[in-house]
């Protein structure tokens, strides 16, 4: 250690070599550890159990115990509700909100977006099955997307700042 090739030292080459040997090597590990815990948590998710942690989807709780989503009945009656209530009765999610409870119209259209609530679990924009109990089939959930597409307003290209927002009543220009 009290050898002068040996000390970290950027005034001289060899403490210049080591100290970028170090860093590099630290960095190596470092990116290893980061592959490990990525190649971990996919792993889970093929294997159908839900990461844990973070946010929990509405209509379901964590159980630490056996890993894996558990349905929460009043919630998933909620949402089975909310899938009614927006494709049959063509109700907009504010009003939705309004009778269900909830603050506002975000929380509806999440509900609504959210594909796990069919029993699957999306990870990097890749689907796996999950072990978690279904709370509306696939069908349902893509009757939702078919019809959130089709009330979804699609504004006209343009470089003018108002332009879209107003329409007119009569012919919808």
């Amino acid at each position: 250690v009290q050898e002068n090739y040996c000390r970290i030292d950027k005034e001289n080459p060899q403490g210049k070599f080591l100290l970028m040997l170090f860093a590099t090597l630290a960095e190596y590990d470092r990116d290893l550890i980061v592959q490990k815990l990525k190649d971990g948590r996919k792993a889970r998710v093929a294997s159908g159990k839900w990461l844990g942690g973070g946010n929990t989807p509405y209509g379901y709780r964590y159980d630490k115990e056996e890993s894996k989503l558990l349905v929460v009945p009043e919630e998933a009656a909620k949402i089975r509700e909310i899938f009614k209530l927006y494709i049959e009765d063509k109700l907009a999610p504010q009003k939705i909100a309004d009778r269900l409870g909830f603050k506002g119209d975000r929380i509806i259209t999440q509900i609504l977006k959210r594909k796990s609530l069919t029993g699957c679990i999306i990870f990097n924009g890749e689907e796996y099955a999950g072990e978690h109990e279904a709370i509306i089939s696939l069908e349902t959930w893509q009757e939702a997307q078919d019809e959130l597409e089709k009330r979804s307003v699609h504004r006209a290209e343009s470089n003018h700042l108002l332009s879209g927002l107003l329409v007119c009543g009569e012919c919808g220009a």
